[in-house]
Parts: structure tokens; sequence; C-alpha cells
């Protein structure tokens, strides 16, 4: 996954106003109430994700399901 795929995805699944860093995104979690806008953070060149405050961790399909509400991992994978 490219680095402009991860922002791309990350756009298209509803986050905004994404900041970067040498090698990640930062940006407010779309699945919960947050007031930190850079609390989560997904590294550009593997999509791993981190939300510093829930300290909870892991791929990009599984911040695509927890984002969106999928059941499982492969349906956020086909997304």
């Amino acid at each position: 996954m490219s680095q402009l795929d991860v922002k791309e995805a990350l756009m298209d699944m509803g986050y905004s106003n994404i900041t970067e860093d040498s090698k990640n995104y930062r940006m407010k979690p779309i699945y919960r109430d947050s007031s930190s806008n850079t609390v989560l953070s997904v590294r550009k060149d593997t999509g791993f994700f981190i939300d510093f405050s829930k300290n909870i961790s892991g791929s990009f399909a599984e911040l695509v399901k927890l984002s969106l509400g999928f059941e499982n991992e492969k349906d956020a994978k086909q997304w």
C-alpha cells in the first residue's frame, strides 16, 4: 500500500483534518468521541494504526473495520 493510497483511503472513510509527520498521519478517530486531533496515528508506509488514548493498535484492515463498523476483517479488506 503506497503512502498516497493510505491517505486517500483515510479520506474515503471520512477522516479529515489529517496532519502528518515524517512517518505517520495523525487525526481524530471517527469511531469514538475524542477532543484530540492527533490521538490516532497511522503509518504512511504500512497503514498500521495506534490509538494512543484507548491503547489499541492493529493493521489497516482492522482500522477500516473499526471505523466503518464492519462485522469482520474480510469485509474491511474488500472495501
